[in-house]
Parts: structure tokens; C-alpha cells; sequence
């Protein structure tokens, strides 16, 4: 099965954690390539991309709202004209800036007060359901839906890293969804298989997306279940990763320079 993906960046995650899930649980031959939209603003695709474009099996092409203001990415209403009649379109999300682990996110926070920022019951409802509804405004349009899902497994699967960035897991659920649309939905899928989680944690994208750590106080109000104390920060120069405790986190960016942080771990 060949996919092409024309996306964002996010497009090369689905790419990837397709093929794993594919060939992994349903034994499934899945090549192709991820084509990185934004690159090609104002001018053509090249030939080539396009020939790829027409030779798919596959083509997911995330949905290009007409409120992206960022920057114009070719619309998936032309990247439709270009495949072939028996090819498969699927249109993915693109999910970003929600916050969900992080209802504090406009307080002040440093090493001295991190483990004392609580919310009220009526703020943890309100926050969710609000993050929730973003989750599903940008499914809109698309061929799945990821926000049922987050919200009935947020609180055991960690599914971003920040305020801003997926975790894999979030992928995972999403080429869950893209391979239900191609008709392989047979096979029950733990997520917490902890072969999936060792992969996820050892994807070297997730290398380069810092973690943002989620407050102890928040983390029990929201009802968290996985470790959201320990936290990831990429060293982009030579590929290290190191592990923060929110304290350590905080400590850091207090006093630390990026730079220098990353002198002393070389």
C-alpha cells in the first residue's frame, strides 16, 4: 500500500505511527513519503511530487481552513484534483494550542510556587470541556474525529507534551482512525501495549519537542493517572535528551541559560 502524506509537520508522525500500527498489527506492506506542504508556497510541485501524488493507493491531506493565517499552504482541494480514481483521500487534523494538562496556563509560575497552584472543581470542568470543543473544532471537516477519544482516555494516556505538541499517542489514535476508514478494524488495540509505549518514547521527533511539566495540584484535580511529573527537554545539538522533575524544570529555567544548559550536557 503506498500513502502519501501533504501536510504540515505533524503529517510525517501519522506517516510514521501508520506504518507501525499497520505492519505491526494488521501485517499490513505500507510504504510512501511524507510531502511537507508549507515548502512548496508560491510556486509548483515538482513533477515528481506530483507523479508520487497520482501513483498513491493512499493520500491523507490535511484539511487547510480558510482562517489559516500562518502561512498558505496548497489547498487539499488541489492535491485532490491530482489522484488517481481507485486512491483513497482521507483528510487529517491538524490539533494544536490546547492546553488540555495545562489549565494555569496565564499564572506566573517558578520553582517556589509550582507544587501549590490548584484550581477550583469548576474551573477542571470548564477547562476540559473548553479544550475538548477546540479538540473538535479542528476535526471539523476531517474524515475522523479524535475528540471522543482524548476525552475519554486523557486522564491514563498522556497525549501532548506541551501546550502545544502531540505526544505519538495522539498519532497512534489517529492512524487508528485512518486505517477504520481503509477497513482494518478488526483487531482490538491496547494503546498501553508497552511495546507502542517504548516506541513512542523513543521517536526521535519527540527528540526535538520540549515537555512542559504538568503541576502536581493540576495533575490530581484533573485526575491524572500516568507520570506527568517527569518531563523531557531535548539537547538539539547532539540528539541527548534529559529528564526534569518539574522542581528541576522550573530550577532551570530560572537560572539557566539554553545555551549554557547545553555546554554543560555535551
Amino acid at each position: 500500500m503506498k500513502v502519501i502524506v501533504v501536510s504540515n509537520c505533524h503529517g510525517g508522525r501519522y506517516l510514521n505511527y501508520l506504518k507501525y500500527i499497520g505492519e505491526k498489527y494488521y501485517n499490513l506492506d505500507i510504504s510512501g513519503r511524507y510531502i511537507y506542504n508549507a515548502f512548496y508556497i508560491n510556486k509548483n510541485m515538482e513533477d515528481n511530487l506530483i507523479k508520487e501524488i497520482q501513483e498513491a493507493d493512499v493520500v491523507l491531506c490535511q484539511l487547510i481552513k480558510s482562517d489559516i493565517s500562518i502561512r498558505p499552504y496548497i489547498h487539499h482541494n488541489t492535491i485532490i484534483q491530482l489522484i488517481k480514481p481507485s486512491c483513497k483521500f482521507i483528510l487529517i487534523p491538524y490539533i494544536v494550542n490546547i492546553n488540555l494538562y495545562w489549565p494555569q496556563i496565564n499564572t506566573k509560575i517558578n520553582s517556589s510556587n509550582f507544587d501549590t497552584i490548584d484550581i477550583s472543581d469548576d474551573v477542571r470542568e470548564s477547562h476540559i470541556s473548553n479544550a475538548i470543543d477546540k479538540i473538535k473544532i479542528c476535526c471539523e471537516g476531517c474524515d475522523f474525529d479524535l475528540s471522543d477519544v482524548i476525552r475519554e482516555k486523557y486522564q491514563t494516556i498522556k497525549y501532548f507534551r506541551n501546550h502545544e505538541d502531540p505526544t505519538g499517542f495522539l498519532f497512534i489514535e489517529g492512524a487508528l482512525k485512518i486505517l477504520a476508514i481503509l477497513g482494518y478494524h478488526e483487531n482490538e488495540i491496547n494503546i498501553n501495549d508497552p511495546d507502542i509505549s517504548t516506541y513512542v518514547s523513543n521517536d526521535t521527533w519527540s527528540h526535538s519537542i520540549f515537555s512542559v511539566p504538568i503541576l502536581p495540584l493540576i495533575s490530581k484535580k484533573l485526575g491524572l493517572l500516568f507520570d506527568s511529573d517527569n518531563v523531557m527537554q531535548p539537547l538539539s545539538e547532539n540528539s541527548k535528551v534529559v529528564y526534569f522533575t518539574a522542581k528541576e524544570y522550573y530550577d532551570f529555567i530560572e537560572t539557566t541559560s539554553y545555551t549554557d544548559f547545553l555546554k554543560i550536557h555535551k
